[in-house]
């Protein structure tokens, strides 16, 4: 064995010993599942517009969401009305969150690829919001 590399490997053998608690307790981040997307939503009455910018397979989509009572699910390929996933099946997509709105309130609730679990806005007519996997962004 070189004998730096063992000089090492004897050095670091005494300090496992003395912080025994750093071994095992490092969780890695959950940014290294993190899908990279960036996508704006804008509103014109019940139809919306989602332009995504990053990480998507498409450019545009449009459709109506006319109640809190219907939901879309958008992924990296691209969107679809949503109830649940059915039981036992996996979600396989980089990314993907549903999308729901309450009058002006619209609650995107993540599935997979994202750092938030839940996140809630209001956008009135013509107006238009960023997100990514962080949350919204501008």
């Amino acid at each position: 064995m070189n004998s730096i590399a063992s000089k090492i490997t004897l050095f670091s053998l005494p300090l496992i010993g003395i912080f025994p608690k750093l071994s095992g307790q490092i969780e890695t981040s959950p940014k290294s599942d993190l899908a990279d997307f960036y996508i704006t939503i804008s509103t014109n009455g019940n139809e919306f517009t989602l332009a995504c910018e990053r990480g998507c397979a498409w450019e545009q989509l449009t459709y109506e969401l006319e109640d809190a009572s219907r939901k879309a699910l958008i992924t990296t390929m691209g969107f679809m009305p949503f109830e649940e996933l059915p039981e036992g099946e996996e979600f396989t997509e980089d990314y993907g969150f549903t999308m729901s709105r309450n009058g002006l309130y619209i609650e995107l609730e993540a599935l997979e690829g994202t750092a938030w679990k839940k996140t809630s806005f209001t956008l009135q007519d013509g107006e238009e919001q960023a997100i990514n996997q962080l949350g919204m962004t501008e």
